[in-house]
């Protein structure tokens, strides 16, 4: 009797092996051992999918439907209810697995960046300070404290001097 079935059992045997293979490189192995972490930034508003497309765009994941399917199947069983990402840079590696990636970004944990603006700092010293934080030139944050149509917005008359206060800022 079983060798009637043995070609059968071996082909059922034969494709579970490969679905388990499939299923581990699928979700639980990380896209390259080897990488380091990366800058990665979320946008205001994407939704799972975008930030999926994002990851694999990046080559931090293989496939952007492994996070994608992980994320829902998470929100379906009550582990997790996130159809948003909190927008802000976060420190990702392809070395991390699709589910660690997944956790990182479900908890939040985002870079933060110090500006620590020294007591008598001018309005001229903030752009070599806002440089140094890497997150933009001396160059755009001297145009950006000149910007007429920013005071404007803000009410601001003539110059941000006065209110940008000695304080370490996080963002």
């Amino acid at each position: 009797l079983l060798g009637v079935f043995a070609p059968y059992l071996i082909a059922i045997l034969v494709g579970c092996f490969i679905t388990f293979l499939w299923f581990r490189s699928a979700f639980l192995t990380p896209a390259n051992r080897d990488a380091a972490p990366i800058s990665f930034i979320v946008e205001k508003g994407w939704n799972p999918r975008d930030v999926a497309y994002k990851l694999e765009e990046k080559q931090l994941i293989k496939h952007w439907w492994s996070v994608y399917l992980i994320n829902n199947l998470r929100n379906r069983t009550g582990a997790t209810q996130t159809t948003v990402f909190a927008a802000g840079e976060y420190s990702l590696s392809a070395a991390m697995k699709p589910t660690e990636i997944l956790d990182a970004l479900v908890n939040g944990k985002m870079i933060t960046h110090d500006l620590a603006v020294p007591p008598g700092s001018t309005v001229t010293q903030l752009p070599e300070l806002m440089e140094r934080t890497t997150l933009v030139s001396a160059l755009e944050a001297d145009s950006a404290l000149n910007d007429r149509a920013l005071m404007a917005n803000l009410e601001i008359r003539d110059s941000f001097e006065g209110y940008i206060l000695p304080e370490t800022y996080k963002f």
